[in-house]
C-alpha cells in the first residue's frame, strides 16, 4: 500500500535566498503576516493518503500559497539583495578635526618655482615703478579704459583700405600703372649717364669690384697695371700738347682739307705726319705670359678692364716661341681728324683706388653713396658734393704718395669746404621746410591727402639723416684716417 505524501508545512519550507529570479513583466511578492498565517495539522504520517485530506486542509494550504506565472526565458534578471547585510548610511563619516596650533600656525610648503611666486615677481612690491609699470600696462589706474571690442581682435590690414567700387575698378588700375610708370621713368633717368665712356666705366667697376671680391691679392697686380696705362696716357698728352705748341698738330685741322704749301712756306701734311707718328706711340705693351697660364689670362682681363675704363682700345697677340699671349693699350683714332686721341677729356680717379675703398669701407665715398630722395632745393647741390668728394680722394692720394706723417694743407682745405658743404645742405633743408609754401602743402594734404602727407614726412626724415651720417663719416675719417682725435673740431 502506497503512503500518501504528507502535505507540506511551514517548517518543511526551503528559506528565503539571496538570488531571485524576477521577470521583467510581472513582480509578485506577496509577504506573510502573522495574522494570516494558518495553523496546519501535524505533518501526516507515511501510512496517510492524498484523498484522506479534508476539504478544509486543502484550501489552507492553497490559501498559504501564491503563485505567479513562469517567466519567459531570457527575460528575467537576478537582483542581488543584501538580507543579512546592515544597510548603509547615505551621509559619509565625517573626518576628525585635527588639532590646530593657535601660537604657530601651520606654514605654507615652500616651493622653489610656481605661479603664484611668478605672478608675485612680475607685479613687484606696491609703490615700485616695476608694480607702477604693470599696472600702466594694464591701465588699471586710467579711469577713462574700455576693454577691447571685438573688432579689435579682427585680422585686418593696418594700412588705410580704400574701398573702390567694382565699376570705378579700371579707372584705378589706370591709375596705379600710371603712377608705377612714372617711378620707373625717375629711376631710369637717375641712373643714365651723361655719356657711353660714363657708362662703360661704371659697368668696369661694378665687374672688377665683384672679381676682386674674392681674390684681393690681386689689387697690386691692378695697381701696378694701372700705373703704366696711366704713365702712358700722360706721357701722350705732354707730347700732344708739345706738338699743339709747336704748331705740327692743330686742334682742329682735318685730313680732308687740302692744304697749299709754296717752296718757302711751312713743312708739307706728310712731314707732320711723319714728326707726330715719330713722336707719339699710340700702342703700349703692358702684359705678357704664356698661353697655358691661368693667372696670365687674368692680367690680361684686368688689362682690358682698365683699357675700357680710360677709354682707350685694347687687343692682345700670340707671339714667339714658346708661344706667349701680349696684351697691348693703345689710343683710338678720331674719326673727324684721323689722329689718335683720348675718349675722355680729363683722366679719372685711378681704378684701384676705386676699389680699395669697397674693401676698407672709405668713409669719404660714404659721403656720397647711398643718399636717399631730395627736394628739388637741395638736389641741385648733389653735383658739388661729389665734385669735393673726388678731390678729397686726390688729395688723399697725393699725402700717401710723398710719405707725410700730417696730412697737407691742401687736404684739410677740402675737408672744410666738405664741412662748410653738409652744414649748407642742412641750412637748405631747414628753409624748404619751414617755409610757408611748404607749410600750407603739409596743412593741405594732411586734410586731403594723407598718403603725400606721410611721403613729405619721409622726404625730411631721410634728408635729415643723410646730413647726420655725411658729417658722422666726415668725422670718422679725420679722427681715423688723418689721425685727428677731435674730428670735427680740429677740421674747422
Amino acid at each position: 500500500m502506497c503512503s500518501s505524501p504528507s502535505p507540506p508545512t511551514k517548517q518543511s519550507w526551503p528559506l528565503a535566498s539571496r538570488n531571485i529570479a524576477v521577470p521583467y513583466r510581472i513582480m509578485a511578492i506577496h509577504p506573510e503576516t502573522d495574522n494570516a498565517r494558518v495553523e496546519l495539522p501535524p505533518p501526516a504520517t507515511s501510512i496517510e493518503r492524498v484523498e484522506a485530506w479534508t476539504v478544509s486542509q486543502a484550501a489552507d494550504v492553497l490559501a498559504a500559497t501564491s503563485l505567479s506565472p513562469r517567466a519567459a526565458r531570457g527575460t528575467s534578471v537576478t537582483i542581488d539583495i543584501p538580507l543579512d547585510e546592515q544597510v548603509l548610511s547615505e551621509e559619509p563619516p565625517r573626518p576628525r578635526p585635527e588639532a590646530v596650533h593657535t601660537v604657530y600656525k601651520r606654514r605654507e610648503p615652500i616651493r622653489r618655482d610656481s605661479q603664484k611666486r611668478r605672478e608675485a615677481l612680475q607685479k613687484g612690491k606696491e609703490g615700485s615703478r616695476r608694480r607702477q609699470r604693470w599696472e600702466n600696462d594694464r591701465l588699471l589706474s586710467n579711469p577713462h579704459a574700455e576693454p577691447p571690442l571685438p573688432s579689435d581682435w579682427q585680422v585686418q590690414p593696418t594700412h588705410p583700405v580704400h574701398r573702390v567700387p567694382y565699376f570705378l575698378a579700371p579707372l584705378w588700375d589706370a591709375e596705379y600703372a600710371r603712377q608705377q610708370q612714372e617711378r620707373q621713368k625717375r629711376v631710369q633717368a637717375s641712373k643714365q649717364y651723361a655719356s657711353k665712356e660714363e657708362a662703360a666705366a661704371a659697368k668696369v667697376t661694378q665687374e672688377l669690384r665683384a672679381k676682386l671680391k674674392k681674390s684681393r691679392g690681386a689689387k697690386g697686380l691692378l695697381q701696378d697695371l694701372e700705373e703704366e696705362v696711366r704713365g702712358f696716357v700722360q706721357q701722350w698728352e705732354e707730347k700732344q700738347r708739345e706738338l699743339e705748341s709747336e704748331g705740327v698738330i692743330e686742334p682742329d685741322s682735318s685730313d680732308e682739307e687740302i692744304v697749299f704749301v709754296g717752296r718757302n712756306g711751312a713743312m708739307s701734311d706728310a712731314r707732320k705726319r711723319e714728326k707726330q707718328h715719330k713722336h707719339l706711340e699710340k700702342d703700349k705693351l703692358i702684359f705678357q705670359g704664356l698661353v697655358d697660364d691661368h693667372g696670365a689670362a687674368f692680367g690680361r682681363y684686368l688689362v682690358h678692364s682698365i683699357a675700357a675704363y680710360y677709354g682707350l682700345k685694347t687687343y692682345s697677340i700670340t707671339t714667339g716661341n714658346p708661344a706667349r699671349r701680349e696684351a697691348y693699350v693703345g689710343l683710338k683714332i678720331d674719326p673727324k681728324t684721323r689722329r689718335p686721341s683720348l675718349a675722355r677729356a680729363e683722366m679719372p680717379r685711378p681704378l684701384w683706388t676705386v676699389q680699395s675703398c669697397g674693401f676698407t669701407m672709405c668713409q669719404l665715398c660714404g659721403i656720397k653713396n647711398g643718399l636717399a630722395r631730395w627736394p628739388k632745393a637741395v638736389e641741385i647741390m648733389k653735383p658739388g658734393l661729389e665734385l669735393l668728394v673726388e678731390s678729397a680722394h686726390e688729395e688723399h692720394e697725393a699725402w700717401k704718395k710723398a710719405g707725410a706723417s700730417e696730412p697737407s694743407e691742401s687736404l684739410l682745405e677740402v675737408c672744410r669746404l666738405l664741412l662748410t658743404m653738409v652744414e649748407s645742405i642742412e641750412e637748405e633743408r631747414e628753409n624748404w621746410w619751414t617755409s610757408p609754401e611748404k607749410r600750407t602743402q603739409r596743412q593741405r594734404f594732411e586734410l586731403e591727402d594723407p598718403k603725400k602727407f606721410t611721403e613729405l614726412h619721409k622726404i625730411n626724415n631721410a634728408l635729415t639723416g643723410d646730413v647726420e651720417a655725411m658729417r658722422t663719416r666726415l668725422g670718422s675719417y679725420a679722427r681715423w684716417t688723418l689721425d685727428m682725435r677731435g674730428g670735427l673740431a680740429d677740421i674747422e
